[in-house]
């Protein structure tokens, strides 16, 4: 997201992550609503096992909340 922000590229509020296990792969893809965008990253892992989860990051402007979906 700093890239991003860096760059001047229009954020939204909510940036959703979606990581999926792909073999031995991390996939990992960054949503948004608006203005739309998706991003897809794969990475292979070397010390770490790939998982399946969802991450949310809100910011407010003044600060960031990463959460899990279910713990809202």
């Amino acid at each position: 997201m700093d890239v991003r922000r860096n760059n001047q590229e229009p954020l939204d509020y909510l940036q959703v992550f979606h990581l999926q296990r792909i073999g031995d792969m991390q996939m990992i893809t960054n949503k948004q609503e608006q203005p739309p965008m998706e991003m897809v990253v794969r990475l292979k892992l070397k010390k770490s096992q790939p998982i399946d989860t969802t991450i949310w990051i809100i910011d407010d402007g003044s600060h960031c909340t990463m959460l899990f979906p279910n713990d809202y």
